[in-house]
């Protein structure tokens, strides 16, 4: 038989090396009230959903849809064989939209390509002290403003045939709009009407049934609330150790209380050092966890936090400096270069291009008007004449069109140039020349700093790091310290309980322990040497046992902490920090 006295002690042990400040009882009779609460939530969401959805049915709604559904499918029978008709009306207008609405793109296009040309032209002339450049740019411009007046006279015609196409397409459009509104109206009530009538629950009582489903809704979150809350409850170390001694207490069989054991074993081992020997190892960590913590705050302690000691020296940016001068110069002698090939038209020969391509274009003026007559003059009733001749005339407006679309990239190219030109002068080379001056400017302000004494800003950000660091490496302390407190480990504990109880709680418990548990050796890890005093930066966070609770023992060397405002920070906060429950 157990050993109730030794079991309960050990239960006692294991809760304090959790560091629980909860109240067992209390928290037992905090659970029985939740699951209380828990019980008659859940029966009221049952009477909640019970309510009965017919005795609010409406018969009358029901009879009113399904007229609805059968004259609505014979009026949208109706309109779709209308809607057919006009789409088919439609089909044929639009192919005669696009036709002369190609004409009329393709002869826009050709007029704007001319503006543009002009423009840039225009642009460069302005930007340019060269007679011979402004000489040759005025000549281009008068020839293509004498083309822009041929094109216009084109447009006028096109523009009054396409618009009477429009006019034609906006009525049957107009009429094919409104039959399709009047199919989906119709549309709308029969799918409402059908909808209805294959869910009874649409014949049902909406403002109830609204209330019904928030009631429960608000039901369900209560009982959300309390589960989570119950969950906390069944994890706290307390709450293990009040029903482990409930089940032991009142003789029940100590089976019962496993589970509960396990979580609490399985807890306690992953309390940071809890798992190391009590030796001089754990002494010596102990040491250098202190050493560690006082040296880094003798370290801090002597730093002033001088924000100007972080910058990087002034020399270095002159150099950077420099060396961009450098670069920005060959890119402004490169550009200027390149300004001047566009210019003269060394490189592309736009020019000669430009005449030839419009000599072509004229020829195939011509040649479509000629196939247009022929075309016109053959008689109706020769088909394979009048077809093969509509083929060769639809041929040659190809070809026309190719050819006007390809002068017009040439002048679109070209045009571009010239912009490109103009925006190098405006902007890229004023850009470069601007960089170089902020350039040389800061390299004087620099020089005249130099000269001047810095200023003893102070670097928050880095002063708050290293008193974040300081925090870790005092809780390492406190970890180490409470590990003290205890002779035994939990697995020491647990061996003992399982042979008393007689339950199988080692394996269970400490096979999901983790395997990353501080480990005390001779060499630390994860340490640096500051100031010949050894600083630890892998440590782990928890709080300090008490001093009246550590046993007694050889007292632990260490170092002395310096009497500054950051040490007494540090001991405020480990003071605020929360102690172990007793």
């Amino acid at each position: 038989m157990a050993d109730k006295v030794k079991v309960l002690a050990d239960l006692s042990t294991l809760t304090k090396m959790c560091r629980s400040k909860s109240d067992g009882a209390t928290l037992v009779i905090e659970e029985k009230e939740i699951n209380n609460k828990i019980a008659d939530l859940k029966a009221e969401i049952e009477e909640e959903k019970s309510t009965s959805a017919e005795d609010n049915y409406d018969t009358s709604a029901e009879m009113a849809d399904r007229n609805i559904e059968i004259i609505s499918k014979k009026i949208i029978q109706n309109l779709r064989s209308d809607l057919k008709i006009k789409n088919s009306e439609m089909d044929k207008l639009k192919v005669e939209e696009e036709e002369k609405s190609n004409d009329l793109n393709n002869t826009k296009r050709t007029r704007k390509s001319y503006e543009k040309y002009i423009a840039s032209m225009q642009d460069r002339i302005a930007n340019s002290t060269d007679q011979e450049v402004i000489e040759r740019y005025n000549t281009l411009i008068s020839n293509t403003e004498e083309k822009i007046k041929n094109v216009d006279r084109i447009l006028t015609g096109l523009e009054e045939a396409y618009a009477e196409v429009q006019t034609k397409i906006n009525a049957v459009s107009d009429d094919i709009n409104v039959t399709e509104l009047n199919i989906s109206k119709k549309q709308e009530q029969l799918s409402e009407a059908q909808k209805n009538l294959e869910s009874k629950d649409t014949y049902i009582d909406k403002t109830k049934a609204d209330r019904t489903e928030k009631k429960v809704k608000e039901l369900e979150e209560k009982v959300d609330k309390l589960t989570a809350r119950l969950e906390e409850i069944h994890n706290d170390p307390k709450y293990l150790e009040a029903k482990i001694k409930d089940i032991i207490q009142e003789g029940e069989d100590a089976f019962d209380a496993r589970d509960y054991l396990v979580k609490l074993l399985n807890k306690c081992s992953k309390v940071p050092y809890m798992n190391v020997d009590i030796d001089n190892a754990l002494e010596e960590e102990l040491l250098r966890a202190t050493q560690a913590r006082d040296a880094f705050a003798n370290e801090i302690d002597s730093k002033t936090y001088d924000v100007m000691e972080t910058v990087n020296p002034e020399q270095i940016r002159v150099e950077y400096l420099n060396t961009r001068i450098e670069k920005w110069n060959e890119e402004l002698t490169a550009l200027e270069n390149k300004i001047a090939s566009i210019d003269k038209d060394d490189e592309f020969d736009y020019e000669n291009k430009t005449k030839t391509l419009d000599g072509l274009i004229d020829s195939l003026r011509q040649e479509l008007v000629d196939y247009k007559k022929a075309y016109e003059s053959e008689p109706e009733s020769n088909l394979t004449q009048k077809a093969t001749l509509k083929v060769a005339l639809d041929e040659k407006q190809a070809d026309l069109n190719a050819a006007i679309e390809i002068a017009s990239k040439f002048r679109k190219d070209e045009a571009h140039d010239i912009a490109d030109a103009s925006h190098m002068i405006k902007v890229d080379v004023e850009e470069l020349k601007e960089k170089i001056e902020k350039a040389n400017n800061e390299i004087e302000e620099i020089k005249s700093r130099l000269m001047s004494k810095k200023s003893g800003m102070i670097d928050i950000g880095a002063q708050n790091r290293d008193r974040e660091k300081l925090k870790e490496l005092a809780k390492v302390v406190i970890d180490i310290k409470h590990r003290r407190t205890f002779e035994e480990k939990p697995i020491e504990i647990a061996k003992r309980l399982e042979s008393e109880l007689g339950l199988d709680l080692v394996n269970a418990a400490f096979n999901e322990a983790p395997a990353s548990d501080p480990v005390v050796s001779e060499e630390p890890r994860g340490v640096k040497v500051v100031d010949e005093k050894v600083i630890e930066t892998n440590k782990v966070e928890t709080e300090e046992k008490p001093a009246e609770e550590t046993p007694a023992e050889e007292p632990v060397p260490v170092v002395d902490v310096p009497t500054n405002d950051l040490a007494a920070e540090l001991d405020n906060y480990i003071a605020n920090l929360e102690s172990p429950a007793a």
